[in-house]
C-alpha cells in the first residue's frame, strides 16, 4: 500500500498568529469556476520565504511520531508529496533536515517545476500508484477524488470527522488514516 502525505498542516504547522483563512486566500483562487492556485510575484515570494522559515514552521510531533511508528509496516510505503514551489526549496530543505523526514518516507516529491498544485498532485498520485492520500486542502482533495476513484483521500481538519463522498473522508486525527486501512 502506498500512502501519500502533504507537508504543511499535516506534518509541519503554519506560522503562529497567522490565521488559516488568510493563508488559504493567498494560495487558492477560482478561475472560471475551475480550481487554480496563484504563483506569487516577487514581493509575495519574499514574504512567503520569511513565513516558511523553519523556526516558524514547527513540526506536528504527534503526526511525525505516528508516521515513524508506521513506516516499517509490511507492504506499506509512505510518500511525501508537497506542492511547494521552487522558490521555497531552501526553506523546505531545512525543514526536511531538521525534522529528519528522509528517515520516514520511501520517497519525497516536491513541485519544484512550479506546476499548478492540484495538477502536480494528480500526476504524482498516478505515477506513484498512491492508494491513500492526506491533505488539508479540501478543494484540491475534491478535484483529486473525482480523478482517482480507487484512491482514498483524507481531509485533515480540526472540526469534521465523516465521509464526504465515496472516496473522501474528513478526519480530525492522522491516526484515522491507518484505522480505515
Amino acid at each position: 500500500m502506498h500512502i501519500g502525505f502533504d507537508l504543511d498542516k499535516i506534518l509541519i504547522n503554519h506560522p503562529p498568529l497567522i490565521p488559516s483563512w488568510l493563508i488559504n486566500q493567498l494560495y487558492g483562487e477560482s478561475v472560471n469556476g475551475h480550481l487554480s492556485y496563484r504563483i506569487p510575484g516577487k514581493l509575495e515570494q519574499i514574504i512567503r520565504k520569511l513565513s516558511h522559515n523553519s523556526l516558524l514552521r514547527q513540526p506536528i510531533r504527534y503526526n511525525l511520531n505516528l508516521l515513524r511508528q508506521k513506516k516499517g509496516l509490511k507492504n506499506q510505503q509512505l510518500f511525501l508529496i508537497s506542492s511547494r514551489y521552487s522558490f521555497l526549496k531552501k526553506e523546505t530543505d531545512k525543514i526536511i533536515k531538521s525534522n529528519n523526514l528522509r528517515s520516514i518516507f520511501t520517497k519525497m516529491i516536491f513541485n519544484y517545476n512550479n506546476q499548478q498544485p492540484h495538477k502536480f498532485k494528480d500526476a504524482m498520485i498516478s505515477r506513484e500508484h498512491i492508494d491513500r492520500f492526506v491533505d488539508d486542502d479540501l478543494p484540491l482533495l475534491q478535484f483529486l477524488a473525482s480523478r482517482h476513484p480507487k484512491t482514498i483521500f483524507f481531509w485533515l481538519n480540526p472540526k469534521r470527522n465523516d465521509k464526504l463522498k465515496t472516496n473522501l473522508y474528513a478526519i480530525t486525527h492522522l491516526a484515522s488514516v491507518f484505522e480505515k486501512l
